[in-house]
């Protein structure tokens, strides 16, 4: 019985690194592309 309450707790433990491990990538890659986006237009002005 105890095993299982392991297991569940395992469970949420890689449930919550997960969520925590993709919120974090899609906040980098945000902050990436924006940063690209402005160097890109520093280097290539709209005329």
């Amino acid at each position: 019985m105890h095993f299982m309450e392991n297991k569940k707790l395992a469970t949420q433990i890689g449930i919550l690194t997960t969520l925590v491990t993709l919120i974090g990538m899609v906040l980098l890659w945000l902050f990436v592309s924006t940063n690209a986006a402005s160097v890109v237009k520093k280097i290539l002005p709209t005329k």
